[in-house]
């Protein structure tokens, strides 16, 4: 029994292309004495949307700032974008780590500001 797998070199983007469309053709290993038609298919390969998780722009970003801001002073806007287009998805956003609760952000808008007086010498340095 012989089979013809076909398999991708890469990752498949539903984003870039939900759907692809290959020619197939079969040959034998010795040619026939005769020459004979080729044979050939269509194959149809449907790719499936699976969420994807939102994306910062840069990944990381460094920001300087002073440390006697005024609490409500904003530091810097860092937003990110969800790579599903096809879905229709709210982007949220939350501090993870901030030991000593310096920083607030904005859920919807990625806007970081001072909440708490800011001390070089915290355990954030």
């Amino acid at each position: 029994k012989q089979e013809g797998i076909i398999k991708t070199v890469k990752g498949l983007d539903y984003e870039m292309s939900s759907k692809y469309t290959l020619l197939v053709a079969v040959e034998n290993e010795i040619p026939f004495a005769r020459h004979l038609p080729t044979a050939t298919a269509t194959v149809v390969v449907s790719v499936e949307d699976v969420n994807e998780a939102p994306v910062f722009s840069p990944p990381i970003k460094v920001v300087t700032t002073e440390e006697d801001l005024p609490v409500g002073d904003v530091i810097v806007q860092y937003t990110a974008t969800d790579p599903d287009t096809a879905r229709s998805q709210k982007v949220s956003y939350k501090i993870v780590k901030d030991p000593d609760g310096w920083l607030s952000v904005d859920i919807n808008t990625g806007l970081v500001k001072v909440k708490s007086a800011m001390d070089r010498e915290g355990r954030l340095c």
